[in-house]
């Protein structure tokens, strides 16, 4: 969608299957395989909606600017990592 856009970040945030399955369950009450279902349901929501808008395959490296790991890095790095990367990109 914006894609032909200069001022836009593409960034895709990803962890192994057990980490997310770790970090929802600390936000969703479910039992471990209802848990594992929620998360198959919303990536594949993701994936399609990424997939209608762009035509692209939502887990493929090459569509962003900058990929993640959040299990690696966590959550507040993984912020700073962006913000470093806005600064040297767009100034």
């Amino acid at each position: 969608v914006l894609k032909d856009y200069d001022n836009v970040l593409s960034v895709f945030i990803h962890a192994p299957k057990d980490y997310c399955m770790e970090q929802a369950a600390k936000k969703v009450s479910l039992p471990s395989r209802e848990l594992e279902k929620y998360i198959a349901k919303t990536d594949k929501r993701r994936a399609e909606y990424y997939k209608f808008y762009t035509g692209r395959e939502w887990t493929d490296a090459r569509n962003y600017d900058l990929c993640l790991d959040s299990s690696k890095l966590g959550f507040e790095r993984c912020v700073e990592e962006i913000k470093a990367y806005l600064k040297v990109r767009f100034h």
